[in-house]
């Protein structure tokens, strides 16, 4: 992996819902050593799907903060899949939950910076391209 992060960005004690660690009570807490559901459970998921998330991310994590994301993760799911039994029927579907609209004016062509100017101000050009640093790496 390329890069090293800690998942949980705390010390202490755990707290809240889906409270991991000594004392975690509550749906989705494990202690030391906790599998977790079983890979492929339906709205689950399991160490290797937790490991797999953190080798994508490029974080290397720990099994005892692997066992606390897995608990964090399916307590997250759990409240998502409540959200399921809501009643949305005469509901009606929205894209934001405030109700304001965007204005926008009206696209028009209007006079803009001379390129020469913009020459003029640049530390490097090649014809009529401005050159910049590279800013990908090569590997």
């Amino acid at each position: 992996m390329t890069g090293k992060a800690s998942s949980t960005g705390t010390e202490g004690p755990a707290q809240g819902p889906g409270a991991q660690g000594p004392g975690a009570q509550g749906p989705g807490a494990q202690g030391p050593g906790a599998q977790g559901p079983s890979a492929g459970s339906p709205g689950q998921v399991g160490l290797p799907e937790v490991r797999k998330i953190a080798q994508l991310s490029c974080l290397e994590i720990s099994e005892a903060e692997a066992n606390a994301l897995t608990g964090q993760i399916n307590s997250i799911l759990g409240y998502m899949s409540s959200l399921e039994r809501v009643d949305v029927s005469g509901v009606e579907a929205m894209s934001h939950v405030h109700g304001v609209t965007n204005v926008l004016r009206t696209d028009r062509v209007e006079p803009s910076l001379p390129v020469e100017a913009l020459f003029s101000i640049v530390p490097e050009r090649s014809g009529r391209f401005i050159k910049t640093p590279l800013v990908v790496d090569s590997e």
